[in-house]
């Protein structure tokens, strides 16, 4: 087992160099715990399947990315949170 394995510390830290805002972003993001942990579809799933179907038979005539809105602002809403306790830590 690598040094940075059993310290608990990534493979940057362990080096000793600083990693770049992307690198700690990327981290960041793969650390972070949902709120919501109960692995079943949330609202947002819903909500996008719902889209999708409508979509799909012609009930709607949306462009894709209104339709796959749900997805694409839950994934801003987690980079801005991760973010946001990295900096108010």
């Amino acid at each position: 087992m690598s040094d940075a394995k059993r310290s608990g510390r990534t493979a940057h830290q362990a080096d000793g160099c600083m990693p770049g805002p992307r690198i700690r972003i990327m981290e960041m993001m793969m650390n972070h715990v949902p709120y919501n942990q109960n692995n079943g579809v949330t609202f947002i799933g819903l909500l996008t399947l719902l889209f999708i179907g409508l979509k799909l038979t012609g009930n709607i005539d949306w462009s894709w990315w209104l339709v796959l809105s749900p997805i694409l602002s839950e994934f801003i809403i987690i980079v801005i949170r991760a973010i946001y306790n990295e900096m108010f830590r």
